[in-house]
């Protein structure tokens, strides 16, 4: 078998999404104490480019304020924000626009992540993709090429 080789680095990067605005579903949430004793909500998005699907986690705090609001307002959640009350269970199946990002751990130890990085109501041009009604399963194909 002939092939090119690749680093660790070209292996992880291959999964990652490039940094852009992606179409999301939110397939779990769940209110949490974060670390330092903060409450947060963890949501678990799906998120959508062309015919690929990848889930990032997001955790959001009132520590970062700008991400909490932007979330909310994207989600159609602004007058639960503004009554200062927002639960985890306000953001279960909702869909929406979300700015994602690749970040790198400094100690390289992990390999680098999507995360994201804001939420938007509105995808600037460019972000072409829209969110699936119904988000396809994969299947396997002849071109597979796996003998089993």
């Amino acid at each position: 078998m002939q092939f090119t080789p690749r680093s660790e680095k070209e292996l992880s990067e291959e999964n990652l999404f490039p940094a852009g605005t992606y179409p999301f579903e939110i397939v779990a949430a769940e209110d949490k104490v974060s670390k330092k004793g903060n409450e947060m909500i963890e949501l678990k998005l799906r998120v959508f480019h062309g015919e690929r699907t990848q889930f990032v986690n997001d955790y959001l705090l009132e520590s970062i304020g700008y991400k909490l609001r932007h979330a909310a307002v994207t989600l159609g959640l602004e007058a639960k924000y503004d009554s200062g009350q927002i639960a985890a269970r306000d953001f279960a199946g909702k869909e929406g626009w979300a700015k994602i990002k690749i970040t790198s751990d400094k100690t390289g130890t992990y390999p680098d992540k999507n995360e994201v990085g804001d939420y938007v109501t509105e995808p600037k041009s460019g972000a072409t993709a829209s969110i699936p009604t119904k988000p396809q399963p994969h299947t396997e194909t002849e071109s597979d090429d796996i003998p089993f």
